[in-house]
């Protein structure tokens, strides 16, 4: 464009395109494009060359990168000062909130939660023998109308289990929270071990399979404790009537033979043993003549049903046995 005025050069223009100008100058420049649209053409096409080329002809114009850099340096450091001041004070101010809302938060949930009543998670046993895993890792096999109860944070901070009925224990072993099994009055605590518990009418009965328990009693009214230790092999019997503890050393496994399946008699007179067979099988034996009942067995029964067992019995000991309506009766073998 050869009518620019004297004080509107090309070199100006660019400066203008390229935001160098002072307040003075950019007044001035945008002044003259708003005189003409001729003017503002030239400006708007000069734009687009530079943009395009980065050149102005005929007379090229001589930037200075080190110049620009400089400059785009600085602003972008005055930038991220700004940025990160603004960063700083909205951070302390977001910790300062914070450090009210979150103790404010955590003691109104724990006012809530005090407030709600744990639930109670219960496993019952009918007319079946039942199996059940604990959040802890431990296992318990419910005889048939038996009942266990724990609170929903069981292994949080304690393991504690209510107990009603028999059932076999097989303790997950944790040193830092011992297992607390409680009955209606007396209390047993283990850490690690397998053992059965029959709680019945007038007698709370504990046999220790593996490892050690702690059986004990605490007075309600003196708070006064009465504990035994039991070992494996031994059992202990705590009387409802008397409230009173016993150890006795040699546990006889028969009695939770409802979870091994297995029964050892040794030296064992025959009347004891028809008891035995009754308890665990649930059936009725009769013996009809008294010189037999001091005979002796010495065997040992797996998983056999109640033919099979007192099949072995009549041959071992010579004995006739017969079954009336649903009575086995047992004689002595005199004819065969």
């Amino acid at each position: 464009m050869n009518n620019l005025s004297k004080n509107i050069t090309e070199e100006k223009l660019i400066s203008f395109i390229l935001g160098e100008l002072n307040s003075s100058e950019f007044a001035e420049i945008q002044t003259w494009m708003d005189a003409s649209d001729e003017h503002k053409r030239y400006v708007e096409e000069l734009r687009k060359i530079w943009n395009e080329t980065g050149n102005i002809k005929p007379e090229p114009i001589f930037v200075d990168t080190n110049k620009a850099w400089q400059k785009l340096s600085s602003r972008i450091e005055k930038q991220e000062k700004f940025e990160a001041k603004t960063k700083n004070i909205f951070t302390i101010n977001l910790l300062r909130i914070a450090a009210v809302i979150i103790p404010l938060i955590t003691i109104s949930y724990l006012f809530f939660v005090s407030k709600q009543e744990l639930k109670t998670i219960t496993f019952l046993s009918k007319d079946k023998i039942e199996n059940y895993n604990l959040p802890d890792g431990s296992k318990i096999t419910l005889n048939k109308n038996s009942k266990i109860a724990y609170l929903q944070d069981f292994n949080q901070e304690k393991r504690e289990i209510k107990f009603n009925g028999e059932a076999f224990f097989n303790i997950q072993s944790n040193k830092q929270k011992p297992f607390v099994i409680k009955t209606s009055d007396v209390n047993i605590k283990v850490v690690g071990t397998s053992f059965n518990v029959n709680s019945i009418e007038n007698q709370v009965v504990v046999i220790v399979k593996t490892g050690e328990v702690l059986f004990f009693r605490i007075d309600s009214i003196t708070n006064d404790t009465n504990i035994i230790s039991l070992e494996a092999g031994t059992k202990g019997i705590y009387n409802r009537i008397t409230k009173q503890l016993e150890k006795i050393e040699t546990a006889n496994e028969n009695e939770i033979f409802w979870t091994s399946k297995k029964l050892t008699f040794d030296k064992t007179n025959l009347r004891e043993v028809v008891k035995t067979l009754e308890t665990c099988y649930g059936t009725k034996i009769e013996i009809t003549n008294q010189n037999i009942e001091n005979r002796h067995l010495s065997a040992t029964f797996n998983n056999q049903n109640i033919d099979s067992v007192l099949a072995i019995i009549k041959t071992s000991l010579n004995l006739k046995i017969s079954k009336q309506n649903e009575t086995y009766l047992i004689d002595e073998n005199v004819g065969e």
